[in-house]
């Protein structure tokens, strides 16, 4: 058993460390390497690397992130409960994912010289720090939603479920809860609902994308259309310049490289106390 469970731990450190090593590499590109302009772009054939100011697709159009209704041209929510340790203290705790969504509408990056539509699918996004736009406590009525509608865009009927089966086994001691499904449930735990989005005229940085197509049309919005490569080439879009994403994948690529360390050691150690034993 400790054997099976050390390989496994380090095939998935190992797998960590080469993804880390994938993120730095792509740091080393960005930096090295200057965005191409306009015209380069509408000649590319390898994935390229360029960036500009996003503009909202006459046919895509804008969605409203659902907690702060800000017309974006993409975003990311998530809710995160904050756990309270059950020490004697009773002091600290750590917040806890309970939901997440996301919106990707084809977007326009104008690079000054030329015009890109930008298909954001299967691209990683990297939008910053979180922003909490709004913090809930105390009761909240499963049934309605009139004070906080924005919840009710994310949160499902399962999260409830899982509140009312706390509650219930922290009432009666028991791991299993009724069936039966509450009026109202007191949270105790503070929820805090949290956005990233890209808004129109934000400054943005592409990278790893593959021009597929020109102009569809004589007086198109768009000079040539974009969007992820085939093969192994990354592709990721992130708010700000190349020096934003640079910072961005270094941090990714450090937290990758920790994290698959970590298990590879761990690993190897289980490997060695199951065949020492």
């Amino acid at each position: 058993m400790l054997l099976v469970l050390g390989v496994a731990l380090a095939a998935a450190g190992l797998y960590a460390a080469v993804r880390s090593a994938a993120d730095l590499r792509d740091v080393a590109l960005i930096v090295a390497n200057d965005p191409i302009d306009g015209r380069e772009l509408l000649e590319a054939t390898e994935p390229v690397e360029f960036e500009g100011t996003a503009r909202a697709s006459s046919e895509a159009g804008l969605d409203d992130a659902p907690f702060s209704d800000t017309p974006s041209l993409c975003w990311s929510v998530r809710v995160q409960r904050f756990r309270a340790n059950q020490g004697n203290s009773g002091r600290g705790g750590r917040w806890e994912t309970v939901d997440a969504d996301e919106s990707r509408r084809p977007f326009v990056v104008d690079l000054g010289t030329a015009r890109a539509a930008v298909d954001p699918e299967g691209a990683t996004l990297r939008f910053g720090e979180w922003r909490t736009v709004a913090t809930e406590c105390d009761e909240i009525e499963p049934r309605s939603f009139d004070h906080a509608p924005a919840l009710a865009a994310v949160l499902g009927p399962g999260w409830w479920l899982l509140l009312r089966d706390e509650a219930d086994a922290a009432e009666s001691g028991d791991d299993e809860a009724s069936s039966a499904r509450p009026a109202s449930v007191d949270i105790k735990h503070r929820l805090r609902m949290q956005e990233r989005r890209l808004e129109p005229g934000d400054a943005v940085h592409v990278y790893g994308a593959r021009a597929a197509t020109g102009a569809d049309e004589w007086g198109s919005e768009t000079d040539v259309s974009v969007g992820a490569p085939d093969g192994l080439s990354r592709y990721a879009i992130t708010i700000g310049d190349a020096s934003a994403a640079a910072r961005s994948q270094v941090r990714n690529g450090i937290a990758l490289a920790l994290l698959g360390l970590s298990l590879l050691g761990g690993g190897l150690a289980l490997v060695w106390l199951s065949l020492a034993s």
